[in-house]
Parts: structure tokens; sequence; C-alpha cells
């Protein structure tokens, strides 16, 4: 299952318009856009005092009315970045800032500039996405993360606009790689236990790419409160979470993994959910996590007559994981189930898709498994 076709930091922030398709700007919008950098403050985000005059608002002037309050940083754009600044704000704005130019190091000072002082919260987490991409912890390789990095990612992780925080964990992603830094991962860990479920599934989908969970690193210091972080909400009340946890571990993990066997457990109670997000991911997560895999198989085969497509194309992924020859008589007939083999996560506002690895309907997830 992906995460629509981007990595799995920035597909919420892209669709939710940061850089990629977004909804046209308004005049309002592109005029801000092209305004000088805001004053320095570290005040949180507000929304400005409303116009003295008694005229009525247009939906243009309601649009822009709610601002991002600028982050003090120490570096000033010189004259040639300042004006790079207002095409870039503008590109963002229409959702044109892709492939080369979001990774354009040249521009990495002006994108943090962006995510630091625009008014516009679809420019600040513009700036944000591009920040991660353009940035470096390597000598030599681009402007090197710096204080005023770790300032505006610090500062937008808090966001109250969920857009900014999505993209904000995006960029934090290089305070995390190799030994993240405690600040930053003690922060995420606060977002995937949060109420807000947008930056919540952000910051699950972050904890569960960290290098050493993905490694089964127990020997590194922060091991084990991450891995608490997500095997906790598994036995919550939270469905979206429950999904979002198992899809991403079954992505990453396999029966050798220090904690496969209590979250196989896990998996295995999940298997009978009602719910076809949750029953999906925790076949998949069982395929990855079971010692037992001939067992396992047996078990899973039966859903493949599920009512529900996106389970039965699940429960074919999960069927080639194993490996397991005498499931092939099951998957044979459903080489001509067309059905679409989609589960929509309903995040508010949001509504996001999760799609198979092996493609769109039960029939290419059927293909995907006979060829394993």
């Amino acid at each position: 299952m992906r995460w629509m076709a981007l990595g799995s930091g920035v597909a919420l922030v892209s669709l939710m318009g940061a850089c990629g398709e977004a909804q046209k700007p308004t005049p309002a919008a592109k005029q801000a856009a092209s305004a000088p950098a805001a004053a320095k403050s570290d005040a949180p985000q507000t929304t400005p005092p409303a116009p003295t005059t008694d005229a009525p608002k247009s939906a243009a002037t309601t649009a822009a009315a709610v601002t991002v309050a600028p982050v003090a940083i120490g570096y000033a754009l010189t004259p040639a970045e300042q004006d790079a600044r207002q095409a870039l704000a503008l590109k963002i704005l229409d959702g044109q800032l892709k492939g080369l130019a979001l990774r354009n190091r040249k521009n990495a000072v002006i994108f943090r500039d962006l995510a630091a002082k625009h008014p516009h919260p679809r420019v600040v987490a513009g700036g944000l996405a591009a920040m991660g991409r353009t940035f470096s912890t390597r000598k030599g390789q681009g402007s090197p993360v710096d204080d005023d990095y770790r300032k505006v990612v610090r500062v937008r992780m808090k966001a109250t606009n969920p857009q900014i925080t999505v993209a904000a964990l995006d960029a934090a992603r290089l305070l995390l790689g190799g030994e993240p830094e405690l600040e930053f991962l003690d922060a995420v860990i606060a977002l995937s236990g949060g109420d807000e479920p947008i930056s919540k599934v952000a910051a699950v989908r972050t904890l569960v790419s960290l290098p050493f969970i993905q490694s089964a690193d127990v020997k590194n210091a922060h091991y084990g409160k991450t891995m608490l972080a997500l095997i906790g909400p598994l036995e919550g009340a939270d469905e979206i979470t429950r999904t979002v946890i198992m899809e991403r571990l079954a992505r990453t993990l396999t029966s050798a993994h220090a904690n496969a066997t209590p979250l196989a457990a896990i998996a295995l109670k999940h298997h009978a959910s009602a719910n076809p997000g949750v029953k999906a991911a925790a076949n998949l997560l069982l395929a990855t996590t079971s010692a037992d895999k001939p067992a396992t198989a047996k078990l899973l085969v039966g859903d493949l007559k599920h009512t529900d497509p996106y389970v039965r194309g699940a429960t074919l992924e999960a069927l080639g994981l194993l490996g397991h020859a005498p499931a092939v008589h099951s998957i044979m007939p459903l080489l001509d189930d067309t059905e679409q083999a989609v589960y929509t996560l309903d995040v508010k506002p949001e509504a996001i898709p999760l799609r198979l690895d092996a493609g769109r309907t039960v029939q290419a997830a059927a293909l995907g498994a006979v060829r394993v």
C-alpha cells in the first residue's frame, strides 16, 4: 500500500496543496506572496485584528485573513535572494513548485526564509517541504542544517494548522536520521499521540520510517520508547491510527524483528476486525511478523472471499509475502476480479486513499501474488 505517489513525509502536504496540486490562489493571496519578508517575531500564530472599515469583506479578504506569525532567524536574504523569494512563493501558491525546482539547493536559504517569515500558510508549508530537500547534514552537500533550520522546524511543528505541522515533520527528517536529535524525536512522539488526526497520522509514519526502527536496532537508546509509542495505539480505539501503524510496520518489519512476536499477536487480534482498513493492515502485518507462515496462510485464505475488495487485495499481497504455494488454487479465481482495491481513510478534513503495492485492482494483486 502506498500513501499517494509521494514519499511518506510529504504525501499529506501535497494532498493539502502545499506545493503540489492546489486550488488556485486568490488575488489577495498572490499579493501576500509578493510582499516583503515579515518582521522578526517568535510569537505564536495569530489572526490579525479585523479592519476598522465597515465595508463588506470579500471572499479573498476573508481567505487571506488567517496569517502565520513569523519566526526570527539570523540569516538575512541578499537582494537577489529577495527577488527569487517572491517568484518561489508564487510558484508554491500556484502549485508549480515541483521536480528539480523543489530540490534546487541554491534556493535552500530562500525556502527556509519562506517557511520562517511568509504570512501565507500554504507558502510556509511549501517552504518547509522544500527545506527538507535542499539542506543537508553532510558536509559539502548543500546548505548545512544549522540553528536557524532547527528553530524554524521547532516552531512550525507546534503550528495549529496541520498543513504546516505535516510539512515541518517532513523537514524534521534531517534531524532524525542516524542518531536522532532527542528534542525533535520527542516532539514527533508527542504529535503521534495527539488529537489532531492529520498531524497524528503523519507523525506515526515519520516514526515508522526511522532507521533504527526499520533495522530493529534494539541497542539504540531511543528504540524502546519509539516502539512503545507505535505499539501503544494499536490497543486504542482510534481505527485510523491503528490502520496506519500496522500498514507501515508491515512494510518495514520481518519475522526476525525484535518485536515480531508481540506484533504478530496484536495483528492476529485485529485480523477479526469488522473495519476493512484495520483487517487489511492486520493481514499484512501477520504475513510479515508471524513465525508460522503455513498456519498464517491458511488463516488468511478465507479473506479472499471478503466482501470488501481492499481486504481481498491486501490479503492477496499478504499471501504473496508468505509464499504459500497451496494458496494458489484459492488465488486463481481472483484473476478475473476487476474491482477497485482502494481504501479511504477519513482524516477530516481530508479523505486519504490507501492503495495496494501491486496496483489499483484485486486482479492486479492476484497477478502479483501468483508471480511471487
